[in-house]
């Protein structure tokens, strides 16, 4: 073999094991990266599954306790919804005496009435003096305004809606039962409560034009149309609490509120 031959041979030899030491460098570092980065993607990973973990685990303790609260919550609103009902019947029962005439008597035979010179048939006044002495207006205001009291610590329980319409309810059957109190004691005739701007006035902020109307398009029973109108509307009220629909709107805003939190 000549001199040049095998130094060819030689050069190319030497090429070849440097190149493979080449490569060999090249694919351990690839390697080391590769397993590097996968550490460190596993490591992200494990952090990430125990952040979760324990988000899972304060919103499931969260939702423990905000049930708890719920039902401790509910029970109070039940008895407190429990107590107004009551307040409302009490109250209704202290107007009840003017039903003697209310439901059978027009505006203008309501006008006639005077305790001292009536218009009325005699056996008919005997009706209205009755119906007066059982009226005990001194009472009803002293216990409305110990029931007042009561409700108002109620109030974060029965809600402002309750709370405003037994507030103007009051007001509605408390001026009725003052006017025509006043001026049968004073000898007046009465004044058909339905003339009076202050009841009207007062009605306006919590029914509609529409139940107003109801109340006063009829000539006679208008205050068990007026009571009745606003039992009802309380009755709604308490229906919703009773059925859990107002918790229910409750419990879905918590809820969106403490996902929204876990989420930032």
């Amino acid at each position: 073999m000549s001199e040049d031959l095998k130094f060819i041979i030689s050069v190319l030899l030497s090429s070849g094991i440097v190149s493979f030491f080449i490569w060999l460098a090249k694919k351990r570092i690839a390697t080391g990266i590769e397993n590097s980065i996968k550490n460190e993607y596993d490591s992200k990973i494990e952090n990430l599954k125990s952040e979760l973990s324990i988000s899972q685990s304060i919103l499931s303790n969260s939702l423990i306790n905000q049930t708890e609260g719920i039902k401790v919550t509910h029970v109070k609103r039940l008895n407190a919804i429990d107590f107004v009902w009551k307040d409302i019947l009490k109250l209704e029962d202290f107007i009840r005496p003017l039903n003697y005439f209310d439901p059978i008597a027009r505006a203008n035979e309501v006008e006639k009435i005077n305790k001292i010179k009536s218009e009325l048939p005699e056996s008919f006044q005997e009706t209205i003096s009755e119906a007066f002495e059982s009226l005990k207006s001194d009472k009803m205001l002293i216990t409305a305004t110990v029931h007042k009291k009561e409700i108002e610590k109620l109030r974060p329980y029965i809600g402002e809606q309750i709370w405003l319409l037994r507030y103007f309810y009051f007001a509605f059957i408390g001026r009725i039962v003052h006017l025509y109190e006043t001026d049968y004691n004073k000898g007046f005739n009465l004044k058909h409560w339905m003339k009076d701007e202050f009841i009207l006035k007062n009605l306006k902020p919590i029914l509609s034009n529409e139940e107003i109307e109801f109340i006063y398009e009829t000539e006679y029973g208008g205050i068990n149309r007026g009571i009745n109108m606003f039992k009802q509307k309380i009755l709604k009220e308490i229906s919703e609490i009773t059925s859990g629909i107002s918790i229910g709107k409750s419990s879905l805003e918590n809820a969106m509120l403490l996902s929204k939190k876990l989420s930032e």
